[in-house]
C-alpha cells in the first residue's frame, strides 16, 4: 500500500495548522520552501561547507532535525511540530538546493 503524501508549500505559520493535520493522520509531508531559504538551510545543517556553497544539501534525522530548521529564522513555527513527529515516530529528510522538508512515516515504520 503507497502512502499518502500531502504536499505544501511554506506559507509562514499559516501551513502550521495544515502540517499538523497531514501529521494527525499519519500522512507523509513534503514540505517545499521558498528559495531563498537555501542558504540558512544549508548553513544551519552543514555549518562546514564553504559560503558560496550551491551544492546538494541532504540530511536525515528524527524530531530533533525538524527543531533544528525551525531554529532558522521565519521558520520558528516549524518548533511547534517537533513533538508530534517525535511521537508519531517519523522521520524528517531535509534536501536542498530546492529545499525541501519531508516528513515520513512509512520510513518510521520500516526501521523499528
Amino acid at each position: 500500500m503507497t502512502a499518502e503524501t500531502t504536499r505544501l508549500q511554506w506559507r509562514g505559520g499559516e501551513t502550521v495548522a495544515s502540517l499538523r493535520e497531514a501529521i494527525a493522520r499519519h500522512a507523509d509531508v513534503e514540505l517545499e520552501l521558498p528559495a531563498d531559504f537555501h542558504h540558512a538551510v544549508a548553513s544551519r545543517l552543514k555549518p562546514d561547507l564553504p559560503p558560496a556553497h550551491g551544492q546538494r544539501v541532504e540530511v536525515s534525522g528524527g524530531a530533533e532535525l525538524l527543531a533544528r530548521v525551525a531554529g532558522i529564522a521565519g521558520l520558528s513555527a516549524l518548533s511547534s511540530l517537533e513533538d508530534a513527529v517525535y511521537r508519531a515516530p517519523a522521520r524528517v529528510h531535509v534536501v536542498s538546493p530546492v529545499p525541501t522538508i519531508r516528513i515520513s512515516f512509512a520510513e518510521a515504520r520500516a526501521s523499528r
